[in-house]
């Protein structure tokens, strides 16, 4: 079982990182997307899955690194305890880049001072951020111990998405609500708590661009809405759809339970309704674990992972039933909610008017660089792309991404490796076939697919 990340220290602006101990492992910092927050490196959440899965965080734990979690300012954590003239003055990429990055490495190598190398993982645009600060010449090459080992997660320095991510590629949206609203400062994309009475809070434009947008496929025709179909909803809107549902552990959309058996008389089979016998609470199962004995023997314990379906608590101890037969005994029964509303929420302005500027010209530059057509005093030229030489460089995304388009990648590829001395093994690209966006994180299968590219990367 891997370490609970700690705390370690605060930062400007109210950025915070955190560890998660392991002092003879190889530090990793790990940098979360926009309107995220550190927690999502920690899904699946071991245990409500039968303890079988870990998130990145704990299998690179597992796998010997050490992970420091960084809560950026590109996160809803830190923008929602932040005033409204830091976010709109200072809450942008170049700042994550020269400020929020140098600050965790520098906290990370006075920590480890005696550790051979630190490596760094980015997501979205975490990953763009640490492209920009290597880039952008913000990390100290001299400090020791060094970043050697990078790997960065759909995105870098080249900005390609798809024409479904309406807001990031309607012309000057986001800009005219800057200018006609001096008090927007973030779009969030969480409903309100008096939901569905009250829906959001966003200014009237883009309200009214997403009431006239095509909804994506939440609710499915069948279901309620809900809070979390509604934030699926604006997250697709803001973003571009951001995972292959079909891909994503049971926790994100529904509630799940958690519940412990003995006595197991006869094994359930995934995708049955298991009820309460006393409780009348219902879950659809999902997974089965066992610890000990066998369902032969009819003295099987371990662990199932349902899918809440009555709305009521099982209450342990209790008879768990499939139709009328008895196949367990529960005892000990968790419940945890939804996760994605936990993950998802605001975003600032200022920084979603940079990104926006970057997909139109097509590369990254400063906030203040308004040309969309010139690349001299962008982030791509020559002298920048000498900053990664030296650097274990690995980039990897999903083929069918709706919310950055592979070609960002490949474009990041043909960028680092032209013009090079580079060894062949310096830089590494991995398209995923049957991965989107967040599922690269959130898949069922990412520890198996996604996190051991991730672990070769890290050297």
């Amino acid at each position: 079982m891997s370490e609970t990340p700690q705390k370690f220290c605060e930062g400007s602006d109210g950025v915070e990182l955190y560890r998660m101990a392991n002092p003879d492992g190889i530090p990793v910092l790990l940098l979360h997307g926009g309107g995220a927050r550190h927690q999502t490196f920690l899904i699946p959440v071991r245990g409500a899955n039968g303890g079988t899965q870990p998130g990145l965080a704990g299998w690179l734990w597992d796998e010997g690194f050490e992970p420091w979690l960084l809560d950026w300012r590109a996160g809803t954590t830190v923008v929602d305890k932040a005033g409204k003239d830091a976010v709109r003055g200072r809450f942008d990429l170049d700042n994550a880049a020269k400020c929020d990055i140098p600050f965790a490495l520098r906290k990370i190598q006075e920590k480890r001072p005696c550790a051979e190398r630190i490596g760094a993982v980015g997501h979205c645009l975490g990953a763009g951020a640490l492209a920009q600060a290597i880039a952008g010449g913000c990390i100290d090459p001299e400090g020791r111990p060094s970043l050697t080992h990078v790997v960065l997660l759909t995105l870098g320095l080249f900005y390609e998405t798809p024409l479904e991510s309406r807001l990031k590629t309607e012309d000057g949206a986001l800009e005219r609500t800057w200018h006609a609203h001096p008090d927007a400062d973030r779009i969030d994309p969480r409903p309100s708590e008096r939901w569905p009475e009250e829906i959001a809070r966003w200014p009237r434009e883009l309200e009214n661009m997403y009431q006239n947008w095509p909804r994506a496929l939440y609710p499915h025709p069948e279901e309620r809405p809900s809070r979390v179909h509604e934030l699926c909803n604006r997250a697709s809107f803001m973003y571009g759809t951001p995972y292959l549902e079909r891909q994503l552990v049971p926790e994100i959309h529904s509630d799940t339970w958690t519940l412990s058996f003995d006595w197991g008389r006869a094994a359930p089979l995934p995708g049955e309704i298991i009820e309460g016998g006393e409780s009348g609470a219902r879950g659809t199962l999902d997974e089965i674990t066992l610890t000990s004995g066998s369902w032969s023997k009819k003295n099987a314990a371990g662990v199932l992972c349902l899918i809440d379906e009555g709305g009521k608590d099982f209450q342990p101890p209790e008879r768990l039933l499939v139709g009328n037969s008895e196949i367990a005994s529960c005892t000990g029964a968790e419940l945890r909610e939804a996760q994605l509303p936990l993950q998802f929420g605001a975003i600032p302005l200022r920084m979603f008017i940079q990104v926006a500027r970057n997909v139109r010209r097509r590369w990254a530059a400063k906030f203040e660089e308004y040309d969309e057509c010139k690349d001299d005093t962008a982030l791509v030229q020559e002298g920048c792309r000498r900053r990664f030489d030296g650097l274990a460089v690995t980039l990897i995304t999903g083929a069918r991404n709706q919310l950055w388009n592979a070609d960002s990648i490949h474009r990041m590829y043909e960028w680092l490796t032209r013009r090079t001395n580079r060894p062949g093994d310096a830089c590494r690209k991995v398209i995923l076939k049957d991965y989107g966006h967040q599922d690269l994180l959130w898949g069922r299968s990412a520890s198996k697919d996604v996190f051991p590219e991730i672990g070769t990367g890290l050297g």
